[in-house]
């Protein structure tokens, strides 16, 4: 009799278990800078410095005495569909290009693709190296 009670605790405690799991869970929610594609308004924000990125590629700069402020200065020099990662003063594309913003006034500054990515690489066969070094 008291290992059916153990037994009846256990799986007592484990369907308690499941039940405060199953309504305290969330989904995953974006981090900070990720860009979310096809939904209206915000598609990003950075912590600091605190900037919004809107689904029409516009830049806001929160402030917290006067809120919102339209900051056309800091707009991204790409397109918003071809942003990855927006962080405010950086920014990368699907293409891995890092893009920095200074913020003492700059312009956006390319700083090329992430050196650990994709090398770029024309196709040749054996037959054109052996060409090319034949005299």
């Amino acid at each position: 009799m008291k290992r059916f009670m153990y037994a009846s605790i256990g799986i007592l405690a484990l369907v308690a278990a499941f039940q405060l799991g199953a309504m305290t869970s969330q989904g995953p929610t974006p981090a900070f800078g990720t860009i979310v594609q096809n939904r209206a308004g915000i598609v990003a924000i950075s912590e600091m410095p605190r900037r919004a990125l809107d689904e029409n590629g516009l830049t806001w700069n929160l402030d917290t005495w006067t809120g919102w402020e339209r900051t056309p200065d800091d707009d991204p020099p790409v397109p918003i569909s071809e942003i990855a990662f927006y962080g405010g003063i950086t920014l990368i594309t699907v293409s891995n290009e890092l893009w920095t913003h200074p913020p003492d006034g700059y312009e956006w500054r390319c700083q090329g693709p992430w050196p650990g990515g994709p090398v770029p690489a024309a196709k040749t066969t054996w037959t054109k190296v052996k060409s090319a070094f034949r005299e």
